[in-house]
């Protein structure tokens, strides 16, 4: 047992990695999992203190009444399976259960494959960890499937991967993951359904990530050649989001539903809750998607002074009943951005609070561009705000992965 090291803060105390989030006790009491408190006097139904002055843990069962016998199960293993530099592997019909690694440091999950070739990942559940069930990684990792595997309520991430060049993500789950994080108010870094970082060559379809508490799905730096296709993004604290990234991104015939807002401070606040988010990512097609209910915006832009800038088409979907508009373009506060390439066209915008399509005061209008057919269905006067290009104009000319 005992507490991981926090992970840099930089100063900043919404960056501060609190104690919950990086211990690695697990308890269940006859198969239900506990929550964990950090002072005795905090004790109640169904949680568990680590007494570690006494070299103890204490546990209060889920209905408070005396029994004669319960089953305890206490994590003890950190890291269930961990295969490196293999290839040609099928790993078929496994669980992964109560994996106890920590969060932040280091890099563990309950099952770990690193510079792997040629593996199949085929009907494995990897749910009820401490952190992470799958991690990929190691910058050689290629030609990998994951078929129907179920990355379910995990600590923190449902899975990881990094460095990876050909991956298959098909009929999969990431679901109820980062309940250690709702424990510790922690969202932010790599907390969600799933992460991937620094890969190539990346196809998720048919894909469900439900109810995390985080981002649902997050391509986060240097991703490449990217496919979503057919998949649900549903009542995460973000949907999708992708990041840093060149490009190519498509997503296609997605259903980003009902994700939702936390309390965060304002330079945060644009992204939680939107159904997508795109920052400094370049080179993004969203096409023929369902943007609905989400507690932000349907999509929603951001962007520093003197980071990758965002061009990006958005086209033939459906954005309604967004909680802070339809389309939002955000830039960094005081910083005129004038390199944007954003092409809105053949969309239908119904039922969104406030703006449809919202330039805030920071993004220059001189890159965006409003096709004819986009149709705004609000009712209100201020449907776009800004001057905009109305041109015919086909826009960005994106490859097309099929």
């Amino acid at each position: 047992w005992g507490v991981g090291p926090a992970p840099p803060d930089y100063g900043d105390p919404y960056l501060r990695v609190g104690e919950i989030m990086r211990r690695r006790e697990v308890v269940l009491v006859d198969g239900q999992r506990m929550r964990q408190v950090l002072r005795p006097e905090k004790l109640g139904n169904g949680t568990y203190f680590v007494d570690e002055g006494q070299g103890r843990i204490v546990v209060r069962p889920p209905d408070g009444k005396a029994k004669s016998k319960f089953t305890v199960e206490v994590a003890v293993r950190s890291g269930l399976l961990h295969m490196s530099a293999c290839s040609n592997v099928v790993i078929r019909g496994l669980k992964f259960r109560h994996e106890n690694s920590v969060y932040f440091q280091p890099q563990r999950a309950a099952l770990m494959l690193t510079n792997f070739q040629n593996v199949l990942v085929e009907s494995c559940d990897l749910s009820e960890n401490n952190n992470k069930g799958l991690q990929i990684s190691g910058g050689r990792a290629a030609n990998i499937t994951l078929s129907r595997v179920r990355c379910n309520q995990n600590g923190c991430l449902g899975f990881l991967a990094v460095g990876c060049r050909n991956l298959l993500v098909v009929d999969c789950e990431t679901g109820f993951n980062n309940w250690r994080g709702g424990w510790a108010a922690w969202r932010r870094g790599s907390p969600g359904g799933f992460k991937i970082m620094k890969s190539r060559l990346v196809t998720v379809r048919r894909h469900r990530a439900i109810r995390n508490d985080a981002t649902g799905g997050w391509f986060d730096e240097m991703n490449r050649e990217v496919l979503v296709e057919d998949s649900v993004f549903f009542g995460n604290r973000r949907g999708l989001h992708i990041e840093a990234s060149a490009g190519p991104s498509y997503v296609r015939r997605c259903s980003i539903i009902g994700n939702r807002q936390e309390p965060v401070p304002d330079e945060w606040r644009w992204s939680f809750g939107s159904g997508l988010a795109l920052t400094h990512a370049a080179n993004v097609l969203v096409e023929d998607n369902t943007l609905t209910g989400n507690a932000g915006a349907g999509v929603g832009f951001f962007e520093n002074a003197g980071a990758l800038r965002n061009s990006a088409q958005i086209i033939h979907n459906d954005v309604n009943n967004n909680g802070s508009g339809g389309v939002v373009l955000l830039g960094q506060n005081g910083t005129a951005l004038s390199t944007n390439q954003v092409q809105i066209s053949q969309n239908r915008f119904t039922a969104n609070a406030g703006i449809s399509i919202d330039l805030m005061p920071d993004w220059s209008v001189d890159g965006i561009t409003l096709n004819d057919g986009t149709l705004l269905g609000d009712g209100t006067a201020g449907n776009v705000c800004g001057t905009v290009s109305s041109s015919a104009n086909d826009g960005l000319d994106f490859p097309i992965i099929d």
